[in-house]
């Protein structure tokens, strides 16, 4: 990977984290204790949650040290894994250079949380008559987003694996 490669996914990352913690910040200040804010109707509120489980609250009944210990070792060794990826990543691989980008800021996000809150902060909020999405951030639409483009970047060097190279050779058909 070049060095600009890295400075690249580096400043998408940063940019992750810091609107992650900027709104987090935000909702902090702004909306705890309170009711949820209609943002567009029915359909969108920012609404203050800590949530202290991963992906809608599973495991919050653990205890806090357990959570803490294994959410940590969990979120380190993905980090890492990632590091290795972007690493091992050839420079015009930039779809999956971008979405590891994404995911590591994410998980930045949410780590900095549970080390800091020994939670996590959510306040995006989603409805749609009786559905209601589980409460969310801006690190977890970040992952969310970068697990998106890995798999389209999956499904496209599949297909481009499949097709044949405009350079290969075009078998000669006789007209007879």
């Amino acid at each position: 990977m070049t060095a600009k490669s890295r400075i690249v996914m580096l400043c998408i990352s940063v940019f992750v984290i810091a609107l992650d913690q900027a709104t987090k910040w935000f909702a902090m200040q702004t909306l705890r204790d309170h009711a949820p804010v209609p943002v567009l109707g029915d359909w969108f509120h920012l609404r203050y949650v800590e949530n202290k489980g991963i992906m809608w609250g599973f495991f919050s009944d653990w205890g806090e040290t357990t959570r803490i210990i294994v959410f940590s070792i969990l979120t380190v060794v993905a980090l890492v894994y990632i590091v290795v990826l972007a690493m091992r990543t050839l420079p015009e691989k930039l779809l999956f250079r971008v979405s590891l980008a994404l995911l590591f800021g994410g998980a930045i996000g949410n780590f900095i949380d549970r080390v800091k809150y020994r939670q996590v902060v959510d306040f995006i909020d989603w409805h749609y008559g009786d559905w209601h999405w589980p409460t969310f951030n801006i690190a977890d639409s970040s992952i969310v987003a970068g697990v998106s483009l890995l798999a389209l970047d999956w499904i496209l060097s599949a297909v481009l694996a499949k097709s044949p190279s405009p350079h290969a050779s075009v078998p000669h058909q006789d007209s007879h």
